[in-house]
């Protein structure tokens, strides 16, 4: 029922456009009511909110003429939203005003389940008639989902023109994603520009109108490009503006991203996807991290084999990102190959948390507690992961250069059954010799038996220092 709400509150919901509407509109009613204030407007609506039923939306349909248009929503599609809406038994719905404009509004949309949870919680940009009595939106034609897909269109004879002014103009000024403002973002396409060929494709894998989020996926058949990305447009009166998610630098809401890499100092093509990963460190910072299981070389330890061969692909270098996405790439275009794979996770609400930690180490074993807390994350097949890590090691890789963030030993626990209301203490048996620039990372990833790239993820990962 869930996946249905969210279809019809795709064509429904728009989050914040700019400022103002340049729109202006004028009832064709000569009859028209008494004009009532806004707040007027909303304890009327939020009113009528209540007393809705399934056979009867009519106390809430009346505040939604049948011309009514929002950026491709209409009245039919608001009828929709509501009647699915009733179907989810929520326990309570309201309306809030939050700011107005002359008549543009925004407001928030809020439904809750018997437990206080909230099914539906959106902020909503509307414009309501000269006289306060009806919603009659921003009259645009553009849906969400045309924006997109006309995006990505653009986006491909951008990159195959190499003419990238085309696709700029979908960028607001103060675009920011993770880090990647307007200037980066022309950056990163000339970058793709000077590989692209004519077998390019740009698909768009899910737009949600309701978050105003997509995803798409630049794919080249010669594999110099593969990239998925995710970004974030908001609402302006005729149609949308690509601003991103406004992240830039670490933000605690937001779930850290761990890549595991496995690597031979043997191997060729691995000092590549080193070199990336080291580069995204330092541009990404406490957001990011990434740790290097080292294959039939002498940085091999137990566990290390295990672990790649539980994901199913021993082929070096092979890279997996938060425990799903796996790239396996050696071309110098790996730094924008990988920042793309990072994008759709750094985006991500975190839902798991560990805080509180504290370590004590003996001659041969690590002992350390820490607080675990969980949203919507089942414990069923759940585990706490730990690596204890050289930051940088005096062998060298292929191209002479010394390895860096190697394993030194793993561990796991199984937290299905354990209380979390209570710190959790694991144990892990250290190595003969301990270098002195060594770090612990903890995380969180379920486990499944098989692998299954769709859950098997990582929810979120801390380092800590020794």
């Amino acid at each position: 029922m869930r996946k249905l709400l969210l279809f019809f509150i795709v064509t429904l919901l728009l989050m914040i456009g700019c400022d103002r509407f340049d729109n202006t509109f004028e009832s064709d009613d000569t009859n028209e009511p008494e004009e009532i204030s806004l707040a007027e407007y909303f304890v009327n609506f939020n009113d009528s909110l209540q007393i809705i039923e399934t056979d009867n939306l009519e106390p809430i349909m009346a505040f939604y003429p049948a011309n009514y248009l929002n950026s491709g929503s209409t009245s039919e599609t608001v009828l929709e939203f509501y009647t699915d809406l009733l179907n989810t038994g929520y326990n309570n719905i309201s309306a809030t005003l939050l700011a107005n404009s002359n008549h543009k509004v925004q407001w928030q949309l809020l439904a809750t389940d018997a437990a206080d949870k909230a099914v539906v919680d959106s902020t909503i940009v509307d414009v309501v008639n000269s006289t306060n009595t009806a919603f009659i939106g921003n009259q645009s034609l553009v849906s969400f989902a045309d924006y997109v897909s006309n995006f990505s269109n653009t986006l491909r004879t951008a990159l195959v023109s190499n003419n990238i002014n085309l696709v700029m103009s979908y960028y607001a000024e103060e675009y920011n994603n993770n880090g990647m403002d307007k200037a980066a973002m022309r950056i990163y396409y000339n970058s793709l520009a000077a590989v692209t060929t004519s077998n390019l494709l740009v698909t768009v894998n899910y737009a949600k109108p309701y978050e105003n989020e997509f995803s798409y996926w630049i794919y080249d058949e010669d594999g110099v490009i593969n990239a998925n990305n995710i970004d974030y447009a908001e609402a302006v009166p005729d149609s949308f503006l690509i601003t991103g998610s406004q992240i830039g630098g670490e933000n605690n809401n937001t779930q850290k991203v761990l890549v595991e890499l496995g690597t031979g100092i043997w191997c060729s093509n691995c000092p590549y996807a080193e070199a990336a990963l080291h580069i995204l460190k330092e541009e990404l910072g406490d957001q990011f991290y990434y740790i290097e299981y080292h294959i039939n070389d002498v940085l091999q330890v137990d566990g290390n084999l295990e672990i790649l061969s539980y994901y199913g692909d021993t082929t070096l270098p092979i890279a997996k990102f938060q425990g799903q996405t796996t790239l396996s790439h050696n071309q110098e275009a790996t730094v924008d190959y990988y920042r793309n794979a990072l994008n759709i996770y750094l985006a991500q609400e975190a839902k798991a948390f560990l805080t509180n930690q504290s370590v004590s180490m003996s001659e041969d074993i690590l002992t350390g507690e820490v607080d675990i807390s969980l949203e919507d994350i089942e414990t069923t097949n759940l585990f706490l992961k730990y690596s204890l890590v050289e930051k940088e090691s005096d062998k060298t890789n292929f191209a002479g250069e010394n390895c860096l963030q190697v394993v030194l030993a793993n561990g796991s626990m199984s937290l299905e059954n354990a209380d979390l209301t209570q710190p959790v203490t694991y144990n892990l048996d250290l190595p003969a010799y301990l270098p002195e620039d060594i770090v612990l990372y903890l995380w969180l990833q379920t486990l499944d038996e098989p692998y299954d790239e769709e859950t098997c993820k990582v929810h979120n990962i801390i380092e800590v220092n020794l």
